[in-house]
């Protein structure tokens, strides 16, 4: 995908066009290594990703992919976000999926769970 970051972000928040991260995401015949880099180039903007309805069910399914290696990528990453996410209804959800605060208080139980 050769797109600007902010292009992708717009994508995933309209209707038509996130069924192309679902079917990226979902797809047995997509290989790990393009999901494992989608998942890779939405680290550093996971918190703008899962602001909004459609963008949170992106992040989830990213999250749901990610392995224990990416996972403790994507969780150190989003807790300097932390209050923007409290701020996003379905960011806050987000965050609560991922255990966020856990992470931010207790690191080491948050790698274990």
């Amino acid at each position: 995908m050769a797109l600007p970051m902010e292009e992708r972000i717009k994508m995933a928040h309209i209707v038509s066009r996130f069924r192309v991260y679902d079917a990226l995401l979902e797809s047995p015949t997509v290989t790990p290594k393009v999901k494992r880099e989608l998942v890779i180039r939405f680290i550093s903007h996971c918190h703008l990703l899962v602001d909004g309805r459609l963008g949170s069910s992106v992040g989830d399914r990213c999250w749901a992919f990610a392995s224990t290696y990416l996972k403790e990528k994507i969780g150190p990453s989003l807790s300097i976000y932390a209050q923007f996410l409290t701020g996003s209804f379905y960011g806050k959800l987000f965050a609560r999926d991922l255990n966020l605060c856990i992470l931010q208080r207790r690191p080491g139980d948050w790698k274990t769970m």
